[in-house]
C-alpha cells in the first residue's frame, strides 16, 4: 500500500484492518487513532 509507506516514511505510526469490524474493535480499545483512510468497494460496474 503506497499510502502506508508514505505515512511511514514520513515518520507516523500506522495500523491496517482488513474489515471495518475489526477497524472498530482497535478505535474501541482505546488506541488514540489521528487518522482513518478506508477504501470503499461499491461492486461491480461502479
Amino acid at each position: 500500500m503506497v499510502e502506508r509507506i508514505t505515512l511511514e516514511n514520513a515518520g507516523f505510526s500506522v495500523m491496517t484492518s482488513g474489515t471495518g469490524e475489526k477497524a472498530i474493535e482497535v478505535i474501541g480499545s482505546g488506541t488514540t487513532v489521528d487518522l482513518i483512510l478506508m477504501d470503499i468497494d461499491l461492486g461491480r460496474g461502479m
